[in-house]
């Protein structure tokens, strides 16, 4: 049997798997408690159910001479109801970003209309979220982020996954994994909102980036149908840290999505050679509070 999946479909079948887990830790009363509405619990359940139905258009799409990817299990960092909402939120809100890059990809015009309304869908999830849950504005500005490498953000699910529970069957997810570091700002960030300088933290202490001293290296932020290109000293990188300013241009809505580059504007997924991270601008507290490790 073949085992190269069929285009984008199996890369999206992980995403919708990352969103699908985790609420069966918690009892209705559990977010109550916490302060939210009465309806929170069903409503996550209704979201599940809307990520299973994903799973199924898109699970038949792929050719019966290809391995199906079977599902893998996730273990989020949040044990606590409002740090489990602040983590799903960012993922919900991070799916646009990932789906206007997805959406690229499918060959059939079939898959591009199912992947618009499936995005239809999950811009549901989100304003609800943004509305019901953390009191805040759901309108993002006239686009949502646009981010070309899907893959790059779905890599970034792969820290969520149990070691040893996705089947050996499985094809490597995403699709022609990079591997690359992982990206964030320095943990005593005080804000992540335009004109804010950060530091940059490379997560994994496994996995870091090698600079070329003779090579000129970009933060590149992506904002709507917008991108900035932003120097930056790496040459005393690790002895010193790396600093960046979020470029003022930007709105403070919706999400950022940040990487490193050789090349001005990050113009192939081969010139990015670390991140990309999601920087969520709606509610702007709750992104510096899961930086910290907390939720508010």
């Amino acid at each position: 049997m073949n085992r190269v999946p069929d285009g984008f479909e199996p890369d999206f079948l992980g995403c919708s798997w990352a969103r699908s887990q985790g609420i069966e830790a918690f009892t209705p009363q559990d977010f109550v408690k916490a302060g939210m509405p009465n309806t929170t619990y069903r409503r996550l359940m209704e979201i599940r159910n809307n990520e299973a139905g994903h799973l199924r258009i898109f699970q038949n799409q792929i050719s019966p001479t290809s391995i199906k990817p079977g599902r893998c299990q996730y273990r989020f960092p949040f044990t606590e109801p409002v740090g489990y909402m602040a983590l799903m939120t960012v993922l919900e809100i991070s799916s646009m970003a990932f789906l206007t890059g997805l959406v690229q990809l499918p060959k059939l015009d079939f898959n591009k209309g199912a992947m618009l309304a499936i995005a239809e869908v999950e811009t549901r999830h989100e304003v609800w979220a943004l509305l019901d849950i953390w009191k805040a504005d759901p309108f993002g500005g006239p686009s949502d982020t646009i981010f070309p490498f899907a893959g790059e953000i779905l890599d970034s699910t792969n820290a969520f996954i149990v070691p040893g529970s996705c089947p050996r069957e499985n094809p490597e997810f995403p699709h022609n994994r990079q591997r690359l570091p992982a990206l964030s700002a320095g943990k005593d960030t005080v804000s992540l909102t335009p004109g804010s300088r950060i530091s940059l933290h490379f997560d994994d202490p496994r996995n870091q980036p090698y600079f070329n001293k003779r090579i000129q290296y970009y933060a590149v932020f992506f904002h709507a149908t917008a991108s900035i290109s932003v120097p930056i000293n790496t040459r005393h990188w690790p002895r010193e840290e790396i600093w960046v300013t979020i470029p003022r241009n930007f709105e403070t809505k919706g999400v950022i999505v940040a990487c490193v580059a050789d090349r001005q504007g990050a113009p192939t997924k081969e010139s990015v050679i670390a991140g990309p991270a999601v920087i969520l601008e709606q509610p702007a507290t709750l992104a510096t509070a899961l930086l910290r490790g907390k939720s508010g």
